[in-house]
């Protein structure tokens, strides 16, 4: 079984946006100031395992606009491109069709995810009103899924005869 050095590179770009996804679950993604905290903590925290309760609470309560939807179905398609993505590299590069369609995913879920965050930050004054820190949960946010798509991007299409051949040599 032979792979193909660019098939390799991709895995390792698949492996590594799923890494930092899993990272993303338990870092600290921002901290707001709290100058009215009973406990004396003046910064509350939030890690990126809560954005799943917030989405839940969300959803329960009724309140779901449509740019916040928007942003769902980004982090929805991204997350699972990226779990998908290391176990799918042969499949992906025999399968042409197969391979649009997780890069149109992945491309898309980036303008969801990553454009809609940084536009709800930008929108929003949180860079410019201070009392707001970003932890580096946040950059995981916006990282993994360009690694994804660049790990896509990078597997190759294998034609005949070439990379793995699961048939043992004079079968036809």
């Amino acid at each position: 079984m032979k792979a193909r050095k660019s098939d390799l590179v991709a895995l390792g770009f698949l492996i590594a946006a799923l890494v930092v996804f899993g990272l993303y679950q338990g870092l600290v993604e921002y901290r707001v100031e709290d100058p009215f905290a009973d406990d004396g903590q003046q910064w509350t925290e939030t890690r990126g395992y809560e954005v799943w309760m917030a989405i839940y609470e969300s959803h329960q309560s009724g309140y779901l606009d449509h740019f916040f939807r928007f942003l769902i179905a980004g982090l929805g398609i991204s997350v699972v491109v990226t779990v998908l993505g290391p176990f799918l590299v042969t499949i992906l590069s025999r399968s042409r069709p197969l391979w649009w369609l997780m890069v149109a995913c992945s491309g898309l879920a980036i303008v969801g995810l990553d454009g809609g965050v940084l536009w709800t930050h930008l929108e929003s004054g949180i860079l410019v009103d201070g009392g707001f820190e970003y932890g580096p949960g946040f950059y995981c946010l916006l990282v993994f899924p360009l690694l994804n798509f660049i790990g896509l991007l990078l597997i190759r299409k294998r034609t005949e005869g070439a990379g793995l051949n699961f048939q043992p040599e004079g079968v036809e």
